[in-house]
Order: C-alpha cells, then structure tokens, then sequence
C-alpha cells in the first residue's frame, strides 16, 4: 500500500553502523543520489526474507539508476553481518538496533516500510508493507520512482 508522505517530510539525519563494516551517515549520499531505506519489521520473517532476496537479486539495477538501497533493521551491527554474509546479501543494511532511526523516520516497531528519498532528502514515495505482501512489484516501481531523480 502506497501513501503519501507529508510535503514538509525530510529525510532524517542519520549515522549507523552497516553490514559492510562501515558506518553510513546521510551526508554520505545527500546531494549525490537518490536512496530507498527499506525497514524491516522482522529479518528472520518471510515477508522479510522474500523482501530482501528481491531487493538482493535488484541491487545492481538500483546502482545502474545511480541510487542507493539501504535496509533497517533493529538488530546490532555484529547481526546485520551475520545475516548479510548468511544469506549472501548485498544491499547495506544498517544496524538500528535501539530503533532510533526508525523511530526518527515515523516508522514504528513491527512496521515494514519502504521510503523512497530524492538527492536532496525529501521523501518521494512511502510503502507499507503487510505481512504475506509481494515484494516483486514494488521493486519494479521503487526503480521506476528512482529513475527521473
């Protein structure tokens, strides 16, 4: 389900230890690209999981459009690893393990939320996701909504 962000909705700054071993801030993409933050409600769930396998099998069309995806996850950085290296997946995830990030996007505990943000910040497009949803054609639209950024 698709909703519209509020117009003075800007990105929340943020700086988080990710999967890759780096900690990833916003200034790291701000002016440059676009960025889709993929929040998780639950990583070890299906809905997750299926989430992740298609935004993991699509990462290389998200760098083609010259944008980034991140997941969120409320896990610690030594867990986002593990799951990453686990499941062979590439897309950054970052450890938002006292939910303040999530908490600083609107997006609840237990809330599986995809935010789509231009160059600048500003939100272009907010998913919620269900439990048991599709995430194939999402991810065909999130590319799309990346692309004219």
């Amino acid at each position: 389900m698709e909703q519209s962000p509020p117009d003075d909705f800007r990105v929340a700054p943020f700086s988080l230890p990710a999967s890759t071993g780096m900690t990833l801030s916003l200034d790291s993409f701000l002016g440059k690209i676009p960025i889709v933050f993929a929040f998780l409600a639950d990583p070890d769930s299906e809905t997750d999981r299926a989430l992740l396998d298609v935004l993991n099998e699509r990462h290389k069309d998200f760098g083609s459009e010259r944008s980034q995806i991140l997941a969120v996850a409320r896990i610690t950085a030594r867990e986002a690893r593990e799951l990453t290296d686990e499941r062979d997946v590439t897309v950054p995830m970052l450890a938002d393990a006292s939910g303040a990030m999530a908490a600083d996007f609107g997006v609840g505990s237990g809330d599986r939320v995809i935010i789509v943000a231009d160059r600048d910040g500003e939100l272009v497009q907010h998913h919620v996701l269900a439990e048991g949803d599709d995430p194939g054609g999402l991810v065909d639209d999130l590319l799309e909504s990346v692309h004219p950024l």
